[in-house]
């Protein structure tokens, strides 16, 4: 095959060093684009610490080999200055917005009905895994100190917490398992709010910006690139602190505004900076650009 141009994404596989090292070899450009905001961990302090020493060393390898490093956030571009690294720009994740606008055409069905909920039920959704780190157990926590009435929480997904939290059997929680894409979309719809609590090193977590391609109020955390499409609190809610009580108070909040007039800007902005479309562009440019090309 006649290869022009070589992009690795995420740092620290194996294959993230083949792919440098095989565009050296041929003398063509290649970019690393970075996806995360932190170390990876397995949840033990040992093998983190391991894994951290790996990282570095496979870095510095990388960085002898390609300078041209992208983040799918400028959050990610803050962590590449960990390892020394200055970032050349941003390649933002991003979705299809058609695609979601093609699966919200097809639906004909409230989700209230479809998952039995009362026909003037209001519901909060949380589409992940179902991982500590991705703050589950602190949305449900918070859901349930909630004072209003008649209020659920949908959870799509699986994970290591999920048999858990149904043995836990939580109140006006319905865990819907690990669904269609095609049913996260509709429920985003459907639903008041969609909180995405996370703690987890995201790079820009894509279930934020498919619920505001569906026109779902957001709040989540600072946590990757979230703050990128809800600069402030006129697009939704970034929570600083990511307790049970701000996560209890963010709900309380949203589910008593006007939030039609936030959806409509952060959906304006996701269609002017986050799609594929912008990104592709953003790629040929740096690709045409002789720099990388040194």
């Amino acid at each position: 095959m006649k290869v022009d141009f070589v992009i690795v994404n995420t740092r620290f596989y194996i294959h993230s060093l083949f792919g440098v090292a095989f565009a050296k070899k041929k003398g063509i450009p290649s970019i690393i684009i970075e996806h995360g905001t932190n170390h990876f961990t397995v949840n033990n302090v040992f093998f983190d610490a391991l894994g951290h020493i790996y990282e570095h060393l496979i870095t510095s390898i990388e960085k002898k080999l390609c300078k041209n490093y992208y983040g799918v956030s400028k959050a990610c571009n803050q962590w590449l200055e960990h390892f020394d690294i200055k970032a050349k720009g941003c390649l933002y994740n991003g979705i299809f917005i058609e695609d979601i606008e093609k699966i919200l055409c097809k639906k004909n069905e409230d989700c209230r009905i479809k998952y039995g909920l009362p026909h003037n039920a209001k519901f909060i959704f949380f589409a992940g895994r179902l991982v500590k780190e991705k703050g589950i157990e602190k949305l449900i926590k918070a859901v349930e100190q909630l004072e209003e009435k008649n209020i659920y929480l949908l959870v799509a997904g699986d994970g290591d917490l999920y048999n858990q939290l149904i043995e836990e059997k939580h109140a006006n929680v319905i865990f819907l398992g690990k669904i269609s894409y095609e049913s996260v979309i509709c429920l985003m719809k459907d639903a008041e709010v969609f909180c995405f609590p996370t703690d987890y090193p995201e790079g820009f977590p894509t279930v934020v910006l498919e619920a505001a391609a569906a026109k779902c109020f957001v709040i989540t955390t600072q946590a990757g690139g979230s703050q990128e499409l809800i600069i402030n609190e006129k697009y939704g809610i970034i929570m600083h602190e990511n307790t049970i009580e701000e996560i209890r108070d963010s709900l309380s909040k949203a589910l008593h505004i006007d939030k039609k007039p936030m959806i409509e800007r952060t959906y304006q902005r996701l269609g002017a900076c986050f799609t594929w479309e912008q990104t592709c562009k953003k790629l040929m440019e740096i690709y045409l650009n002789a720099e990388i090309k040194k």
